[in-house]
């Protein structure tokens, strides 16, 4: 979490100075910003993708829960609050 919030807020601050003072290593921000993103988070932006994408097309309350082309995981539908998709 700490490096995601140096990056949201780089055109802000200098983050030289966010490093110091979250107490992480610049190197380690540097290193953390060029790595591929993960499976799951990649599964995730995929799926909230499909959600947007059901949501535009389809009006009604609990429509984009039953959308027969997007199958979700309990846990992993669950993990996504109302109007974060």
């Amino acid at each position: 979490m700490r490096f995601v919030s140096i990056q949201a807020h780089a055109r802000i601050y200098h983050i030289t100075t966010m490093c110091r003072v979250l107490e992480v290593s610049k190197a380690g921000y540097y290193a953390w910003r060029g790595r591929p993103l993960g499976e799951r988070v990649q599964e995730n932006r995929v799926l909230a993708a499909k959600i947007r994408e059901i949501h535009a097309q389809v009006k009604g309350p609990g429509s984009r829960l039953r959308h027969p082309g997007v199958a979700a995981p309990t846990r992993k539908g669950a993990k996504y609050p109302q109007g974060h998709a």
